[in-house]
């Protein structure tokens, strides 16, 4: 049986793993469709550890700043 939720969350891990979706959209996704009731916190939960934010080192700020 299709699960719409399951969908969303399988759609949104595998966007962020091949680079479709930044961390920050990520965030949008899953924050929207927690407040329409699409997922649950606990799945939402399994989002954020599937997809952590990036660790900013000093060599990628420095980058940044020129």
């Amino acid at each position: 049986m299709f699960s719409l939720s399951q969908w969303l969350i399988q759609g949104i891990k595998a966007g962020y793993r091949d680079g479709t979706f930044a961390f920050c959209r990520v965030t949008e996704l899953t924050a929207g469709y927690l407040s329409k009731g699409l997922i649950t916190e606990a799945q939402a939960e399994d989002i954020a550890l599937a997809c952590p934010a990036p660790v900013e080192t000093e060599g990628n700020a420095e980058s940044e700043e020129m």
